[in-house]
């Protein structure tokens, strides 16, 4: 079927949203830029522009350069991530991933040994589709749902 994936244009009006925010890494020794991560405080349904469900840090980009890979650098901003969802009260700390993303879904894959799972609220709550997307939402629930 027809598969939406990346799309620039999106990206680009993505990054430039009220409410964005970036968290900049530099590395301390030579204060070179080493990566960024592009977060926004939302709710459920944003990913297919809906106002609907619970609340969310939502993790849009998270880009570390080559050489800075695989130091850990990566797991420690999502942990700092996880810290300000917490502190801020929101339900869950998410993360897009596109498919055929293989290093990217590896690397959610083992956050905090497999916690974050597939986001499957989506589908009933605003009718994401992740096939139809080209991407999938993994989210690390934060707080206990009410009954």
């Amino acid at each position: 079927g027809p598969r939406r994936g990346w799309d620039d244009a999106d990206k680009d009006k993505e990054l430039c949203e009220d409410g964005g925010r970036f968290l900049v890494l530099r590395d301390r020794a030579t204060s070179g830029f080493v990566g960024f991560a592009h977060f926004r405080f939302t709710v459920q349904g944003d990913v297919l522009e809906k106002m609907i469900g619970e609340t969310v840090l939502m993790v849009y980009d998270l880009q570390i350069v080559a050489d800075a890979r695989r130091k850990g650098l990566g797991r420690h901003c999502v942990t700092l991530l996880e810290m300000v969802a917490r502190k801020t009260g929101v339900a869950r700390l998410s993360l897009p991933v596109m498919q055929g993303d293989d290093d990217a879904r590896a690397f959610v894959g083992a956050l905090k040994r497999g916690a974050f799972s597939p986001d499957e609220d989506l589908e009933n709550l605003c009718g994401f589709d992740p096939d139809l997307e080209g991407f999938d939402v993994f989210s690390l629930e934060l707080a206990p749902r009410p009954r």
